[in-house]
């Protein structure tokens, strides 16, 4: 099942204010191994089939994203859903490298949490190159030597 989902730029203030709109729209938060949770009452053993919002920080060690999502099919729960969204999305700008929603109030906080990924993430090529090239022996040539053969 596909669902709806946003992907945003995450930090404990606008966590704090997701949970506060949800709490407005009249839903409860739970908690588990997967993230934090937002239902009208406590969904049954099959979260992902629920009208539920998930709530999450990305898989893995980088804590900067989220995201909201539901696999409901029920059409007044994805009308609740669609509130929420609209309210991150009318607080937010769309970062089209990153595919991120960014929080306006936190745009200078993002801009420099994804200079510094991109930073390391440069780096990080840079290795692999360098070890690529120890490893396989290659004579690299530049793109005006390669022109001139």
């Amino acid at each position: 099942m596909m669902g709806k989902q946003i992907n945003l730029y995450r930090n404990n203030a606008i966590e704090a204010r997701i949970i506060d709109a949800c709490k407005h729209l009249g839903l409860k938060q739970y908690n588990d191994l997967n993230g934090c949770w937002f239902a009208y009452q406590k969904p049954g053993d099959n979260w992902f089939e629920s009208d539920v919002i998930q709530y999450s920080d990305s898989l893995g060690k980088d804590t900067h994203q989220a995201r909201l999502w539901t696999g409901s099919v029920n059409p007044e729960f994805i009308a609740v859903f669609e509130k929420l969204r609209r309210f991150i999305k009318s607080k937010s700008r769309f970062d089209r490298p990153s595919s991120l929603w960014i929080w306006k109030d936190y745009d200078h906080e993002f801009v420099s949490y994804y200079s510094e990924k991109q930073q390391n993430l440069d780096t990080l090529v840079r290795k692999n190159i360098e070890y690529a090239r120890s490893i396989l022996g290659a004579n690299i040539i530049s793109d005006d030597e390669h022109l001139e053969r």
